[in-house]
């Protein structure tokens, strides 16, 4: 376990220090009360905290990234005089740089104290145990802004390193690698290239390394493949849950009209006590510290209400049973009931919490606006001149005026429904920027918003009848049931992956995409080629020893045995995936983000093909994306240029008083 191996072989009393990447690390492991309490934690500073007075024989554990900053962090604590500390250790989340290296090696007093110095590479966020996050997300402007393209070269490279570690972690080396070649094709290319050159690398230098599996995919694709599945309503728990109620979801401050909760991984809501109604605010934790969220938060919202009322009763029924039968009990008996009880107190707070998550999630919850976005997807209207799907939105826009929704359309939620229907079979050759225009008019919705949704064509997607996309612009599929690889346990005839009410028509394209390229490996080379690795290393039978990779402070010299330092990362609770025996694994990565629906068909697709075929799928991304986390990104990705004009002869940006001549 990671935080075993870091703080477990740290004896006493200890201060442990973290920089912004790796208190996410940590907090998406273990609370940090739990941190404290289990490894004898005295207190948890941010790296750009001063210590204050000396703490005795307290030791130092620096878990940080290999920057400048963090390294003078820790040559300037041990400088000072009296020193705050007894004892210091540096964990890193990867590679030191060597200009680093000689930096810490020059200060002779902060090295004499050093009692441990060790490379972890584990610089990424595993959200659960078949998908992970590199937490990146500034990569989403930087791939898709064609002002940057100059700036992506050491990004890619970076983001290819990254993707070797992972690859190294599960010891399957990937014999293929795929990308998609339309839209933003030429960054993802660059990736793949460089995670090939990187992969042979790393083989070259631990030619010994125990590889279990030669035969694993690597794909690699953006956000611009499926620009459908971040803005629509997944009714996963968890989607609906963290879009409804604005869970960890980054954004401007005036943007939270109706969230109530503005911290990652917690629902923030009040309850009402005593006889005066006091009220006290509690918070909920959306993490896998939580059991129960660990179970629903893959469940539809039905069937998660359903399984917390199971819960429910099953611990009122326990009560009831203890509660009349407690007078006839011995002390041993009531002993063990005591010592029960304090895990009966957490699970029912638990409970009461996550109660309050569904329930506000539900308030908000309105089926029309469901309807609506999963026609507009899936295209029912393939006639040009047909009006219908624009007619639905209409009617939900009177319905929303009239207040009969749950709750009031956002300005996101209406420049969603702008997106849905700008890519429907209605608009086959795209809009003019006047119907655009009228469009947003008919939503409330301002000019200033226009180029959220003018700005997928940077993406790969036209959206504009003036794009100069349409020519090779071929769509994405959008009926899931007309994809070519279909189930063969149900007679040719395609099911959904997931259990979802019948009205939800709409299904990720990443499940299908997946799924063809297992079944059939050949199929859509020609838009997402194929680069095959040779020269590919041979699968060793015996399990050697694991041994450390170790770096002499005395030299610079890096020690680098038969296995080096790369780590498990996932330690709570059952994430044990990495260990588990699998003959290939499938790791599907998207540049750009990756939603929270999409996170749970990795799991979807991982048990439809551990029988025979044992592949482990895997998803990745540069971070995990909120619908209004999209928008967004979208709004900003090139605000400065005006791209279209009108039909006056006027940049679109300069038309700010569109609105109020009409």
């Amino acid at each position: 376990m990671l935080i075993e191996d870091i703080l477990g072989p740290v004896e006493g009393m200890k201060v442990l220090i973290l920089d912004d990447f790796t208190t996410r690390m940590i907090a998406n492991i273990m609370r940090m009360s739990e941190l404290s309490t289990l490894y004898n934690i005295a207190s948890v500073q941010y790296v750009t905290s001063v210590p204050t007075g000396r703490r005795g024989d307290f030791s130092a554990v620096y878990f940080m990234m290999p920057t400048e900053p963090n390294i003078k962090k820790y040559i300037d604590d041990f400088s000072l005089n009296p020193c705050p500390y007894s004892k210091g250790y540096i964990f890193l989340t990867n590679t030191c740089p060597d200009s680093l290296f000689t930096m810490l090696k020059k200060a002779r007093s902060p090295v004499k104290k050093l009692k441990g110095f060790e490379e972890l590479y584990c610089e990424y966020i595993c959200y659960s145990e078949n998908a992970f996050s590199l937490e990146d997300p500034s990569h989403f402007n930087l791939h898709f802004n064609p002002k940057k393209v100059h700036e992506r070269g050491y990004l890619n490279m970076k983001i290819a390193a990254k993707l070797v570690t992972i690859c190294v972690q599960m010891k399957h080396y990937p014999s293929q690698i795929r990308y998609f070649g339309t839209g933003c094709g030429t960054a993802n290319n660059e990736i793949a290239t460089h995670f090939k050159r990187s992969l042979s690398h790393f083989k070259l230098e631990n030619s010994n390394f125990h590889w279990k599996s030669v035969n694993s995919t690597l794909l690699i694709v953006d956000r611009g493949f499926d620009t459908i599945t971040p803005v629509i309503h997944d009714l996963t728990t968890e989607a609906l849950a963290r879009d409804f109620l604005g869970i960890d979801v980054e954004g401007n401050a005036d943007q939270k009209d109706r969230r109530e909760s503005y911290c990652p991984n917690q629902y923030v809501y009040t309850v009402k006590t005593g006889a005066d109604s006091e009220k006290i605010e509690r918070r909920a934790f959306l993490d896998d510290s939580n059991f129960l969220w660990s179970k629903i938060r893959f469940m539809n919202i039905k069937e998660a209400v359903n399984f917390m009322r199971s819960e429910i009763d099953a611990l009122q029924n326990q009560e009831q049973l203890e509660h009349g039968k407690v007078k006839d009990l011995d002390l041993t008996k009531l002993n063990q009931m005591m010592k029960m009880y304090p895990e009966q107190q957490k699970k029912k707070a638990q409970i009461g919490a996550l109660s309050y998550v569904l329930d506000a999630t539900l308030q908000s919850f309105a089926r029309e606006q469901i309807e609506c976005e999963q026609t507009l997807a899936t295209n029912c209207s393939k006639k040009p001149k047909e009006g219908r799907n624009w007619k639905l939105v209409s009617e939900l826009l009177k319905k929303d005026a009239k207040g009969e929704l749950n709750n009031a359309l956002t300005i996101h939620e209406k420049i969603r429904l702008l997106i849905l229907y700008a890519r429907s079979k209605a608009t086959v050759n795209g809009l003019s920027l006047r119907e655009l225009k009228s469009r947003m008019l008919e939503c409330d919705v301002t000019v200033e918003y226009l180029t959220i949704i003018t700005n997928l064509c940077y993406m790969g997607v036209p959206i504009l009848n003036q794009d100069s996309q349409w020519e090779n612009y071929e769509d994405q599929a959008r009926d899931w049931r007309l994809w070519p690889v279909a189930d063969k346990d149900t007679g040719g005839k395609t099911v959904r992956p997931d259990q979802m009410p019948e009205f939800i028509k709409w299904c990720p394209t990443i499940y299908h995409l997946v799924k063809t390229m297992i079944e059939s490996p050949k199929d859509m080379l020609d838009r997402y080629p194929l680069i095959e690795i040779r020269n590919r290393p041979v699968v060793k039978r015996k399990r050697r020893k694991k041994s450390r990779s170790k770096r002499s402070l005395r030299s610079q010299r890096t020690v680098t045995t038969a296995e080096s330092s790369y780590k498990y990362v996932y330690d709570c609770n059952d994430y044990e995936f990495l260990e588990r025996e699998f003959k290939s694994s499938f790791i599907v990565f998207v540049a750009g983000g990756l939603t929270y629906g999409e996170i749970k068909l990795a799991k979807i697709l991982t048990d439809l093909y551990k029988g025979n075929q044992e592949v482990a799928v895997i998803f990745g991304s540069t971070q995990i994306l909120n619908p209004d986390d999209f928008i967004e990104k979208l709004h900003n990705l090139n605000p400065d240029e005006p791209k279209y004009k009108g039909e006056d002869k006027q940049f679109v940006v300069a038309e700010s008083n569109y609105y109020d001549r009409k």
